[in-house]
């Protein structure tokens, strides 16, 4: 009777919070607050729905919309605020001091703190974000020591963010991806990187420390842009670049080390001329 209590009346307050330890039918894989039991203040700890086992855990300092569905063994740590239609899926650890905003989803397997994400993103699995940056301090015997990395991550509204992408948290300013960015798979951004709107980053790069990259910039695959750069907006780098100083705002670059567009292709036909040039080695072993 009591479980039905308290289901009937976090339905029907459309906006109830969620505490404490949450329970998952058996069969489910995903559920609403409202479909859960929780054990908490006011709550009896006993009378578990027949098939019912703990599948889920969520902290007494979070809150949970009513409306939003969680899958089965996450965890939901210290300070997590999670608003209205956030989905999570199942085997997702969220916090501590996360906020997800309405209408977010995650995917399975993903790990988040110290982060915030906007409206409408999308996580897709195995992503991890908020983790600390690589950052050390070389002793004079030689030895690395940790540099604090306390600041957060910053996810704006639409963004989407591929399987496997890694995102650290920031150290002296926060980490920033701005909205409507979208990540492909396995894209690592280090602390302190601040990303603008709407751009589009390809599978396999990697953006070092505290770069800045400006409004609708797209990057091409396997890219690597070494740190405390800027890439203006609307900038265009191609695959497998290696980009080791500022590109310009509208400026298209190329090649390892990256350079204008054009002088990579003059490079790059230079050195098939001459490489084909040169007479075969007829020896033979």
């Amino acid at each position: 009777a009591g479980a039905g209590a308290g289901a009937g009346a976090g339905a029907g307050a459309g906006r109830a919070w969620m505490h404490r330890i949450c329970y998952m039918r058996r069969w489910s894989g995903a559920c609403s607050s409202s479909e859960v039991l929780r054990r908490g203040r006011g709550m009896s700890t006993g009378s578990l729905p027949s098939g019912a086992q703990q599948h889920l855990y969520v902290h007494e300092s979070s809150r949970v919309s009513d409306s939003a569905r969680i899958g089965s063994f996450c965890s939901i740590l210290e300070n997590v605020i999670i608003e209205d239609g956030v989905v999570i899926g199942s085997s997702s650890v969220i916090g501590p001091h996360v906020v997800i905003k309405k209408n977010s989803t995650v995917h399975s397997n993903v790990n988040i703190s110290n982060c915030t994400l906007g409206e409408e993103v999308v996580i897709w699995p195995g992503v991890c974000i908020g983790q600390d940056g690589f950052g050390f301090n070389i002793s004079q015997s030689g030895d690395p020591t940790k540099k604090p990395q306390t600041l957060r991550v910053e996810v704006h509204d639409h963004v989407e963010i591929g399987a496997n992408c890694t995102i650290d948290r920031g150290s002296w300013r926060q980490t920033v991806i701005g909205s409507n960015t979208k990540l492909d798979n396995m894209v690592h951004i280090a602390h302190n990187v601040q990303i603008g709107k709407g751009v589009m980053i390809a599978a396999q790069t990697g953006i070092a420390g505290s770069c800045d990259i400006g409004d609708y910039v797209l990057i091409g695959g396997q890219v690597g842009i070494a740190q405390h750069l800027k890439v203006g907006s609307k900038a265009k780098i191609a695959a497998r670049s290696a980009v080791m100083g500022n590109v310009g705002d509208g400026e298209t670059v190329g090649g390892s080390p990256a350079v204008p567009i054009r002088q990579w292709h003059k490079q790059t036909i230079f050195l098939a001329r001459a490489t084909a040039r040169q007479p075969m080695d007829s020896k033979t072993d």
